[in-house]
């Protein structure tokens, strides 16, 4: 049985939030560079957001193509 994509749509939520959670715990974009578990953390919630939206059907992403 395939995922439903309103799953995906949820990770792809959840993984933004979580993005935005590393982001507010650096002062700026030099913080970052000094920070390799930040980078990395970010990497993979980056990834995770990738993989899901290949979940979203094209039927979906046709009528919510700002997102």
């Amino acid at each position: 049985m395939a995922r439903d994509w309103r799953l995906y749509a949820q990770d792809i939520a959840d993984y933004c939030d979580k993005l935005s959670q590393i982001s507010t715990q650096l002062e700026s974009a030099d913080d970052l560079k000094g920070s390799p578990l930040h980078i990395l953390a970010a990497e993979r919630c980056l990834e995770i957001i990738g993989e899901a939206a290949k979940g979203i059907p094209p039927d979906v992403r046709a009528i919510h193509s700002a997102v």
